[in-house]
């Protein structure tokens, strides 16, 4: 898109300079008199707010993905996603991986219901901080 106004500005300038300084061959610019005004800085705004706009859209679309995606995580439909359904569904989970629960296992047990928990945790906070968010506005 920008390779584009760049190939307009220098057009534009290259007919400015042909109207400015014609050659001896009048067919080259047809006989222009005078250019029409065109103004590429309000055509590059007025793309950009459609940028802005479609930008916006994205980021809603993946955020909404993105806590679709929590809720699978958690075995939660979205739309009945509230607190107490994340709640149970949260110690439900750290139930089944809690690090004390495999203890008396090798390492390599305890190691993986660490990172379980950990990521249990981030996601676990990250969908409270979408509800809470969701309930202030």
């Amino acid at each position: 898109m920008d390779e584009l106004r760049y190939y307009d500005k220098k057009i534009y300038m290259l007919a400015e300079q042909l109207v400015k300084n014609p050659t001896q061959d009048d067919s080259i610019y047809g006989g222009i008199e005078e250019l029409p005004e065109y103004d590429l800085e309000d055509e590059e705004n007025d793309d950009d707010s459609e940028e802005d706009e479609n930008e916006e859209d994205e980021e809603e679309d993946n955020t909404e993905n993105e806590i679709t995606e929590l809720c699978n995580f958690f075995k939660i439909e979205y739309s009945s996603l509230n607190k107490s359904v994340l709640k149970k569904s949260y110690h439900s989970m750290m139930t089944m991986y809690h690090p004390d629960k495999v203890n008396t296992l090798a390492d390599d047990f305890k190691e993986l219901a660490e990172k379980k928990t950990k990521e249990i945790n981030e996601k676990y906070y990250l969908l409270l901080a979408f509800l809470e968010q969701k309930e202030k506005s």
